[in-house]
């Protein structure tokens, strides 16, 4: 067996570490698709429901009432109930209305089979629009909920560059990616992780608003039979920023893998390390690696307790949250936030040059302990 040289070795782990890392600075793409079978035309109506997520397969598990849409699917539920009273009505009547506009919610995605086991990734609901001949339709995004990246790559990220929902016909003689090329697209861009919102058509159901028609695609024509039975696809494309940090600190260690090994192997010699120069380029290469893994780790650690406090927040505010919830988030922003600040005590004083918020470490706000 052939020995390998550790210089060798050691600029190959080095580089391999590099392109690791550039590899995280790069945008990356995920992308689903599904199909939707109509029995007709005439019955491309109502809404679409888009999950990326665990569902129930039978309806009497998602309708029993031990499964909370509240808890589930965390929509502005109080706000669509106030917009389902009458004007000037009291908080209290908004309040007891709640419950029928959750279960009239949870029979309309039981009806749809969007029966959600547990807080999806991805929810959307897309209201088909008919138009007046009722040759075509148009599709309204008109609930939206993003609780966490699709891709779920090692580099955690707060938001995506786009969200984009695409619906199309279905041609048998073409794949589901080529089917969605020339489709009819709703775009959302630089979406943060945990954003949430209904539409106007859901805060204003009696007619006193069309809708945001901002959120509309393009117009999509029917076949001109619509006895026969038809097969729409939709698609969810999510694109997330890469890392320019990242990369600048992949390509820096590529760049020096083979000077830094070679240093590291020269230093073992005797008779190179009794050069002093020899001895002080080693350690300040092998000071300049240390200094950007650690940077890596302790900036990676605080956007994970960036992600876990903003959870807390968001479970802190939420309606329908137990004490039990809020003090599980508490508790889990705590332990990512003891890691981030052992991580950045071991970054510095080089991260601190790096400019990345970590105020909420030393400020929780209402992410506390309970009394």
């Amino acid at each position: 067996m052939t020995a390998i040289p550790t210089a060798t070795v050691i600029s190959g782990g080095l580089k391999a570490l590099g392109a690791g890392l550039k590899k995280y600075g790069e945008d990356s793409d995920a992308k689903f698709a599904s199909t939707l079978n109509f029995n007709s035309g005439e019955d491309v109506r109502g809404c679409l429901h888009v999950v990326y997520g665990s569902v129930f397969t039978d309806s009497a598990d998602f309708l029993d009432p031990s499964v909370k849409l509240e808890n589930i699917l965390p929509l502005p539920w109080l706000a669509v109930a106030r917009a389902n009273g009458t004007t000037g009505e009291s908080a209290d009547a908004t309040v007891g209305r709640l419950p029928q506009v959750l279960l009239a919610a949870k029979t309309t995605l039981a009806n749809s089979g969007a029966m959600l086991a547990e807080k999806p990734s991805f929810f959307a609901e897309l209201k088909i629009i008919r138009s007046p001949d009722a040759s075509k339709v148009a599709f309204r995004l008109r609930a939206f909920y993003y609780g966490e990246r699709l891709d779920k790559g090692w580099w955690p990220r707060s938001k995506s560059k786009a969200v984009v929902l695409t619906v199309s016909g279905f041609d048998v003689s073409k794949s589901l990616v080529e089917n969605l090329k020339n489709g009819y697209s709703v775009l959302q861009s630089d979406v943060p992780v945990g954003q949430t919102w209904v539409s106007s058509d859901l805060l204003s159901p009696n007619g006193e608003d069309g809708g945001r028609n901002a959120w509309d695609s393009p117009w999509y024509t029917l076949p001109p039979d619509k006895t026969t039975p038809t097969t729409l696809v939709t698609g969810l494309l999510e694109t997330t920023a890469g890392s320019k940090l990242l990369g600048v600190l992949g390509t820096a260690l590529e760049g020096t893998a083979d000077t830094t090994a070679k240093s590291y192997v020269d230093s073992l010699d005797p008779a190179q390390r009794a050069t002093a120069e020899e001895t002080a380029r080693t350690a300040e290469n092998t000071a300049k690696t240390n200094a950007a893994v650690a940077v890596v780790k302790a900036i990676a650690d605080v956007k994970a307790a960036q992600n876990a406090h903003d959870a807390c927040i968001t479970t802190m505010d939420a309606p329908g949250a137990s004490s039990n919830d809020k003090r599980d988030a508490v508790l889990a922003f705590a332990s990512a936030r003891v890691t981030a600040a052992a991580s950045v005590s071991a970054a510095e004083p080089l991260f601190s040059q790096m400019g990345v918020p970590a105020e909420f470490l030393n400020d929780p706000g209402r992410c506390k302990v309970l009394p």
